[in-house]
């Protein structure tokens, strides 16, 4: 696993922890973070997890510690315009 897939496994993890993100969010992220394990490919994951996560985002329905990581992860995985690069599958 690279560096940078082990950065966000902490930050799920961090996420995880937070008892103020939903029941969904919670299940979402547990199933990107499994599958993140399993693969080690943080680009897809995260652009899979972005995906997922942007018409929550779009219509302002995400708690606040899932808004925070969202746009961590669009400062992380997005390019310099805060749209997200995906990868080739």
């Amino acid at each position: 696993m690279t560096k940078r897939a082990a950065a966000l496994l902490k930050k799920m993890d961090n996420v995880l922890e937070n008892e103020d993100i939903r029941d969904n969010e919670r299940q979402i992220l547990e199933a990107s973070k499994k599958e993140l394990v399993k693969s080690g490919n943080d680009l897809r994951e995260a652009a899979q997890l972005e995906s997922i996560l942007r018409p929550y985002a779009l219509k302002q329905s995400l708690s606040k510690p899932m808004g925070l990581f969202y746009n961590d992860l669009g400062s992380q995985y997005g390019n310099r315009r805060g749209t997200f690069i995906f990868p080739m599958f």
